[in-house]
């Protein structure tokens, strides 16, 4: 092997590793994050009392996680507080701007940085926001 071929080996070997050992793994989803979410659920995701909800509460959001991406993508208008008796009202604002690669990073931010749970995967974020969409259209077709 000649020595360009072994140094563009190296060099290939070198960048591959340095993708790997980022600072932060989760980048694209933390500048999520602080864009769209930072402002209502704080920088250490603890929220606002009952005005905006704290993203720390694993079993919650372990229960939630089927709609996560559905309450990102479409927003909520209200919600039962802790007891399940007391509606408040609150907003979820809606985010149609970002996309099922984007919802997915976000919520793999989320969950490395609170949840624990395992990775989100983009088909699943894919299905389940063709699911809630397919939804919303027979439900306002009903109304």
């Amino acid at each position: 092997m000649n020595c360009i071929n072994r140094f563009a080996i190296l060099y290939c070997f070198i960048f591959l590793l340095s993708c790997q050992l980022s600072p932060e793994p989760f980048k694209e989803g933390a500048q999520l994050y602080r864009k769209n979410c930072l402002s209502c659920h704080g920088d250490r995701l603890q929220g606002l009392g009952q005005l905006y909800p704290s993203l720390t509460d694993e079993l919650k959001l372990k229960t939630l996680r089927k709609d996560m991406p559905c309450l990102i993508q479409y927003g909520r208008l209200n919600s039962l507080d802790s007891s399940n008796k007391n509606l408040i009202q609150n907003i979820m604002p809606s985010f149609r701007h970002l996309d099922a690669v984007e919802i997915t990073n976000l919520l793999n931010y989320l969950n490395h940085y609170s949840w624990k749970g395992h990775e989100f995967q983009l088909k699943d974020i894919e299905r389940q926001l063709k699911d809630c969409l397919d939804a919303s259209k027979m439900k306002s077709s009903y109304q």
